[in-house]
């Protein structure tokens, strides 16, 4: 056992002097490129100095230009005979500026007058047309109105004319019921009368009468009366029944006429009324389209009037506007002018502002370059004193392992290192296979023993395994 562990001390202390070689080999490098960005982090302080110089420099002259520009004075200005140029056209261009501003508001006082004339004209017009209108409205209403109360009047009269008619034939049957029952009395008198003579014992034969019982005598004679009468009563009741026959033929003709009259007035009438309205709807609307063809012409002729006049007008305003535009056009042309004088000068101080910026971007980037070289040159020479660091603790390792004089406490470290190297689960085997899900590390024989006996999950963290997630390794 102590045989192996000063071999693994020999091992570990060549590799460890092999890392400290490489280690110094190392600082020599970054000691050599230390030296080449000092040697260049020089040369760019250098540039950026005559950078800030002209810069500073470029400042000044833009300061001076800009204050120039600002303080310009008026004697200046007035020497200059663009400027005097320019005023003297501005003043002529106001001058026929405020001429046109004053034609303008002339020429629009005329056009508000003319419209506020044509609306009172419309508005007077349609005021007129509606009054017109009205009275027609109230003048068909009293029309209507009219005829309501003459179609009220003629049912009236209709109805009493029926009612008369029918009260005629009454009366005329009843006058003829009436004969019949006077011509009826007086032959029941003439019968009386006869039956009062036949009954008088004075009457026919004494000696028939002498023969015959009292009993049959009275019945002779009623018999006589009797068979009398009832020859009479067929004469009359034969007459009666002609007469009545023939008043009652008449009655129904004459009824039947009368009806068929009566319908026919009905139709004539309605037809009559019907013509009538017709007339005097149509006599209304003549009248009123007559009244409106006569104010639709005379519109006609105001509108016509009013449109010369407009025309007139439009003409007058139209000379007006190709004037104004022609001044206007003047006025354009000069104010291009002063215009491209003004860019001119706009873009003279744009190239100078881009020139400005462009040198301090400029200025700006080799600053930033300038940072990032600082940020290199500190990072480097941080990881050269941690190599160093580096370097000297290897150095001391080395001499500890030249010394080959080892404590108690070497003896501790190697102990621990070994118990590491070991499978926790039986502490005789090294750790030759970790598994992939957890990455903890066993002997091959305890995790074989494991899936043998189906338990697949790691003793240290209980993670499932199978035998897909074994990964040997070398310690």
């Amino acid at each position: 056992m102590n045989s192996s562990s000063s071999v693994d001390g020999n091992i570990e202390g060549e590799s460890s002097l092999k890392e400290a070689q490489a280690v110094k080999y190392e600082l020599e490098d970054l000691k050599v490129a230390f030296s080449s960005l000092k040697n260049e982090h020089k040369n760019v302080k250098e540039q950026l100095q005559k950078e800030l110089t002209n810069i500073s420099v470029l400042q000044k002259e833009i300061s001076g230009l800009r204050s120039g520009l600002s303080n310009l004075s008026e004697d200046d200005l007035k020497g200059s005979p663009a400027y005097q140029s320019v005023i003297t056209r501005n003043s002529e261009l106001t001058a026929q500026l405020n001429q046109v501003k004053f034609n303008s508001s002339k020429i629009e006082s005329q056009l508000y007058d003319m419209e506020s004339n044509l609306t009172a004209h419309k508005k007077q017009l349609e005021d007129d047309a509606k009054s017109q209108i009205a009275a027609n409205a109230a003048y068909i209403t009293k029309l209507e109105s009219d005829i309501n109360r003459i179609r009220a009047d003629r049912d009236k009269l209709r109805s009493e004319n029926n009612i008369l008619k029918a009260e005629k034939g009454k009366t005329e049957l009843c006058d003829e019921y009436r004969q019949l029952n006077e011509s009826l009395q007086k032959r029941l008198d003439e019968l009386i009368v006869a039956s009062k003579i036949e009954m008088d014992p004075e009457d026919g034969s004494v000696d028939d009468i002498k023969e015959e019982t009292p009993d049959k005598i009275s019945l002779i004679r009623k018999n006589k009366l009797l068979i009398k009468e009832l020859k009479q009563m067929e004469e009359a009741f034969t007459s009666i029944r002609k007469s009545f026959a023939t008043k009652l033929s008449k009655y129904v003709e004459s009824d039947a006429y009368i009806n068929k009259l009566s319908v026919e007035k009905s139709r004539a009438d309605e037809k009559y009324f019907q013509a009538m309205r017709a007339k005097d709807a149509l006599t209304a609307q003549n009248k009123i389209l007559k009244g409106s063809i006569t104010k639709q012409a005379d519109l006609i002729d105001v509108l016509k009037s009013n449109e010369k006049r407009l025309i007139e007008k439009l003409d007058v305003e139209k000379s007006l506007y190709s004037k104004l535009k022609e001044v206007e056009s003047l006025y354009t042309n000069d104010l291009t002018y002063q215009k491209n004088a003004s860019r001119e000068a706009e873009i003279k101080l744009s190239s100078t502002k881009k020139e400005f910026d462009s040198l301090k971007t400029e200025l700006f980037g080799k600053q930033e370059a300038l940072g990032e070289k600082d940020k290199v040159i500190s990072s480097l020479n941080s990881k050269n004193e941690s190599n160093e660091s580096k370097v000297h603790e290897l150095e001391k390792l080395i001499a500890k392992y030249r010394s080959n004089s080892r404590s108690a406490e070497d003896d501790a470290i190697d102990q621990a290192l070994l118990t590491m190297t070991k499978c926790q689960l039986c502490n005789k085997n090294f750790k030759n296979v970790t598994l992939k899900s957890c990455g903890h590390c066993f002997c091959s024989e305890c995790i074989h023993n494991r899936l043998a006996s189906r338990m697949r999950k790691c003793p240290s963290c209980n993670k499932q395994f199978s035998n897909y997630d074994l990964l040997s390794i070398h310690l």
